[in-house]
């Protein structure tokens, strides 16, 4: 399946065409999150997964801002690939 047919898919299983943004700032990661998870990477990963769980049927699509991931360092890039 090509890129597209999956954004068509997605699109209508959806019914929205909202892609959200997946752009980890750290000092915008909730405080509570911040308490429970002590890396930063944990903080973002945890936080995006929720993100994307709590979004995933309204959202056809996500786009991952990698200058984000890459503030990280060699760990960011591994939450990168895991998200």
């Amino acid at each position: 399946m090509t890129f597209i047919q999956k954004l068509k898919s997605s699109i209508q299983t959806t019914a929205s065409c909202l892609c959200i943004g997946l752009d980890p700032n750290l000092k915008k990661i909730p405080e509570p999150v911040k308490r429970e998870h002590t890396s930063p990477e944990d903080q973002v990963l945890y936080f995006l997964k929720s993100v994307i769980d709590n979004t995933s049927d309204l959202a056809a699509a996500y786009k991952p801002n990698l200058a984000f991931f890459e503030a990280l360092g060699s760990q960011g890039l591994q939450v990168f690939k895991e998200i």
